[in-house]
């Protein structure tokens, strides 16, 4: 691994360690989430389709989309496809109560919003609060049949980082 590490530039964007690993180890195990196992390709691929499904429903620049579950990988593949377009992940705790988890979707300004199947009766019950956001996508823990997110995966082009994200100019 430390060969791999010293012939890493120094990343300028969020998934450009992303796309080095799923260029240089396609093949190799990325990570595993309960019985699942993805491949750094595999990996990259969800994030690009990820990113081409945010982009057809609107997302662009300057945008927020928010995740709320437990653990699930679909967080972390939100974060970077929509770094990709310039967006933000807001990531709601999953332990806020109903006015809490529309304050927090509505004060993020989330034009999309993925949410865990054991929590959907929560958001179902304040759905009609959520000024923001346009899109509610279901995740389920093992992404099997009829889940709304692997269908929304699979059925979307995958795109590249979008040419207006640009590198940050100044330090936090």
């Amino acid at each position: 691994m430390t060969a791999h590490t010293d012939e890493l530039a120094d990343p300028v964007f969020v998934d450009d360690r992303l796309s080095h690993w799923a260029e240089t180890n396609p093949d190799r195990e990325a990570f595993t989430y309960l019985d699942r196992t993805w491949t750094w390709a595999e990996w990259n691929d969800r994030v690009r389709r990820l990113a081409g499904a945010l982009k057809a429903l609107g997302v662009r620049r300057g945008d927020v989309v928010s995740f709320l579950d437990k653990n699930h990988p679909a967080c972390v593949e939100l974060s970077f496809a929509a770094a990709s377009l310039g967006a933000a992940n807001a990531i709601i705790n999953f332990r806020l109560a109903g006015d809490e988890v529309d304050y927090a979707v509505n004060d993020s300004g989330a034009k999309v919003l993925l949410v865990g199947s054991e929590l959907m009766p929560l958001i179902d019950r304040i759905r009609g609060k959520l000024s923001t956001v346009e899109k509610i996508i279901e995740v389920t823990p093992d992404g099997g049949a009829g889940d709304e997110y692997e269908a929304l995966l699979a059925e979307s082009e995958p795109v590249g980082r979008d040419p207006e994200v640009e590198r940050a100019t100044s330090a936090w």
